[in-house]
């Protein structure tokens, strides 16, 4: 899957997730410390993204995971 459709899938996960709109929303963004998203809706997030692009997401990979580019890599490089 080419990683500009992740990122596009991404974007909408996190704008129904949060109700932040994809233009106010860009790679470099840290999920809880720029766009305030809660430890919750993170949850949610993953949640989302594990089951729109079939993968599983471990626990100690979530750590590693803080801005909206590391989710997006994250699958990219799980899928590929």
């Amino acid at each position: 899957m080419e990683r500009e459709l992740i990122k596009q899938k991404v974007m909408e996960v996190i704008e129904d997730t949060t109700d932040i709109l994809r233009e106010e929303m860009s790679e470099e963004d840290a999920l809880m410390d720029d766009l305030d998203v809660s430890s919750l809706e993170i949850l949610t997030i993953i949640g989302e993204i594990e089951e729109v692009f079939d993968i599983k997401v471990d626990k100690k990979e979530m750590r590693d995971i803080v801005t909206i580019g590391d989710v997006i890599d994250h699958i990219y490089n799980t899928l590929n």
